[in-house]
């Protein structure tokens, strides 16, 4: 029995050398990294920096980089991801807990060796009306000081109101202590104290908005910057529905964030490369053939409306529906066209599920197709030329097969809609037209239907692999509760 291949389908973390932190980026992302780091050089007061992306686009893997391009700059770096810590109550208590665990952890500058944190150390318990023991570990207290802490809390819970207002003055008097730490960070790099947080938009929303107050009133002091990774739209909307819908969710942000860094859309052309040399080499092994599918991919998957964990699950979805292919037809991952015809319905199903389902259901033809799909993405870009006549011509095979054999001469019609327009928009122009306008492309794809890989040949193997474009996005469909 043939040995079936196994693949892995979530992608391994990028690999981020702490000395050349960029190596492996494929996203160009070196150039908004070196702004923010020296946008963050030159604050001086407390500052809060929203680094905005939708969901998808890399912004975790951003945050990496700029941690590793930080700290070989010899910044003082905290890394908190807040979604992996939503599940405590009180949000000051995770971000000074990773704060201390990880000023003695990180600390590969020798930057704290001279900075005393026994101090800060023994004020933070205070703030807090019982400090869960997981944290107290992390911070240095052992169990007999925590014991001796509950213990006297306890005991005074009937005082609410003396209770209140010391830990009022237990907070000011940490920020104090909060704020001599990054004085001292200061002096000694000339550096603020960079706090990066990730996935703030993923918490709970009441906890999310504390997160949010507990930085900018608590402890946003000199010399510390906070920067926050996040989807800023859907993190408005969770203000919104944290104070009711009648709240000014993105006003509430703009005031709490002193810059809104968008972080710019980067071409995916080197990653779609990198995925297919990697992960498609074995199921492809024409080279010609994976370089026609990395063109075809990205001249329609590079565009800002599909984000880059789209692109990786629609990948792995191609990856899957070849292996499965394979199992019913040996050669068929070897064949152009049914790769092809695996890539146009991706494309498609990728841009709208409903417009391929109404196609494969004779609802809607080619040409209603290509003009909802592809019109305002490629038409006119000369550079795309040959994908988008290869894009074209699959979608006019695809609509031959859908609509099925003739009956009186048992074989697939030549005309659709769109193959029709292009006809008549070849035949009424002359020769001497300009290579960029609509009429060549119609004469260039009408010549594609005509030479000996075209109609004709394509007639003579009916019922073949040729005709498989409805198998393909049966194939996709199947998999569709697998990766989402």
């Amino acid at each position: 029995m043939k040995e079936q291949p196994q693949i892995r389908l979530s992608e391994s973390p990028l690999d981020i050398s702490e000395d050349s932190p960029y190596a492996n980026d494929r996203l160009n992302r070196e150039p908004s990294c070196y702004l923010l780091t020296r946008l963050v050089t030159t604050i001086d007061g407390p500052c809060t920096i929203a680094i905005d992306a939708p969901w998808g686009y890399g912004k975790s893997t951003f945050l990496e980089l700029w941690a590793k391009d930080l700290q070989k700059n010899e910044f003082s770096v905290i890394q908190v991801n807040a979604w992996e810590t939503d599940y405590f109550s009180n949000p000051l208590l995770v971000i000074v807990g990773e704060m201390m665990k990880q000023f003695e952890d990180n600390d590969t500058s020798g930057v704290f060796k001279n900075i005393e944190l026994s101090q800060l150390k023994e004020c933070f318990p205070k703030i807090f009306s019982i400090a869960p023991k997981i944290i107290a570990s992390r911070i240095g207290i052992n169990s007999d000081d925590y014991a001796e802490i509950v213990s006297h809390i306890q005991s005074n819970l009937s005082i609410q109101v003396d209770q209140y207002q010391e830990q009022l003055k237990s907070v000011e008097e940490f920020r104090s202590k909060l704020k001599d730490v990054a004085e001292k960070i200061h002096i000694n790099t000339k550096k603020p104290l960079v706090v990066l947080i990730d996935e703030l938009d993923r918490c709970r929303p009441n906890y999310a908005v504390e997160f949010l107050e507990v930085v900018k009133h608590l402890i946003g002091v000199n010399h510390i910057v906070y920067a926050f990774a996040m989807n800023q739209s859907e993190l408005a909307h969770t203000v919104t529905g944290c104070y009711g819908p009648q709240f000014d969710g993105n006003g509430y942000l703009r005031r709490f964030f002193d810059i809104n860094f968008t972080l710019p859309f980067s071409s995916r052309e080197s990653l779609i490369g990198f995925f297919i040399e990697k992960h498609f080499k074995s199921l492809i092994p024409n080279r010609d053939m994976r370089d026609t599918l990395i063109s075809l991919l990205t001249a329609f998957l590079n565009i800002e409306t599909i984000s880059l964990r789209q692109i990786q699950q629609a990948l792995n979805r191609f990856r899957l529906a070849l292996i499965f292919a394979q199992q019913d037809f040996s050669e068929t991952p070897r064949n152009k066209l049914i790769v092809d015809q695996f890539c146009v319905a991706l494309i498609l199903y990728l841009y709208d599920p409903n417009l391929l389902r109404k196609f494969i259901q004779g609802e809607l033809s080619d040409k209603d197709v290509v003009e909802n799909s592809v019109y305002s993405i490629i038409r006119g870009n000369m550079d795309l030329f040959d994908e988008r006549l290869r894009f074209e011509t699959i979608v006019i095979r695809a609509a031959q097969e859908i609509a099925g054999k003739n009956q009186s001469t048992g074989k697939y019609d030549t005309t659709t809609p769109l193959l029709d327009s292009y006809n008549k928009l070849a035949q009424s122009t002359s020769d001497s037209y300009d290579p960029s306008s609509e009429e060549y492309f119609a004469k260039k794809l009408m010549d594609e239907f005509q030479d000996q890989t075209g109609i004709s040949n394509y007639n003579r193997h009916n019922g073949h692999i040729y005709r498989k474009f409805k198998f393909t996005v049966k194939q996709l469909e199947m998999l569709e509760p697998l990766i989402n």
